[in-house]
């Protein structure tokens, strides 16, 4: 799992980001089309504070993971880009939203589905993402097609795709005199224990990996 829940910080920061790729990349689209474009790889989470109680990021409700599959052999964990190097041949780049020549088209589900020819390397990633698809599906969750790592879980986008009124899962932080208020005390907690058994300098390194 690379990605579960999000601090709305992480989530603006990585909003911005991808809006920053899409404006630099693309200078003749208006804003509104810029953040169309960014806002259907990254969520926009509203400014407004009682909005985003109402509207949140599905990643800011703690129903959504970024999931992939690895060769267990392949993982170094001693490396921060460990997941590349180990990642199933999915025929596409975790996140490659931001990929020169491709941009966002092989990210979504069904892409090699859709082709009329596929060869050996195509065959096997098509291969591989209907593992991962249905791995996760039969037991619950469902899919963002735009993204074939991305799952829900009794959140907005779970319920838009089985047909629910509402989501079971909100906003996972809340607002308290006018700033919003996030409980990472799990997040610290498994940092805390990794610390316990690592360097400290290298456990300061890769404190961002665990949320914090």
């Amino acid at each position: 799992m690379v990605d579960g829940y999000r601090t709305t910080e992480i989530q603006k920061r990585l909003f911005d980001t991808y809006l920053s790729y899409i404006v630099s990349k693309y200078p003749d689209l208006n804003e509104d089309e810029s953040r169309d474009i960014a806002s259907k790889m990254v969520s926009e989470q509203p400014s407004d504070l009682e909005a985003l109680v109402e509207f949140p990021p599905p990643h800011s409700t703690g129903g959504s993971i970024d999931v992939v599959l690895v060769f267990k052999d392949k993982i170094n964990i001693k490396s921060d880009y460990w997941m590349e190097p180990a990642m199933v041949p999915f025929g596409a780049k975790f996140d490659e939203m931001m990929d020169i020549v491709h941009r966002d088209k092989r990210s979504e589900t069904t892409f090699y589905e859709k082709k009329a020819e596929l060869n050996s390397e195509e065959q096997k990633a098509l291969e591989y993402r209907r593992i991962l698809y249905h791995a996760l599906t039969e037991v619950g969750f469902t899919n963002y097609y735009n993204e074939f790592w991305h799952y829900d879980f009794r959140n907005q986008f779970y319920a838009l795709a089985t047909g629910g009124q509402t989501a079971e899962f909100g906003f996972a932080g809340g607002i308290n005199n006018g700033k919003i208020v996030e409980d990472l005390s799990a997040e610290q907690e498994v940092f805390d224990d990794y610390l316990a058994s690592h360097d400290s300098v290298e456990a300061q390194r890769v404190k961002h990996h665990f949320g914090l």
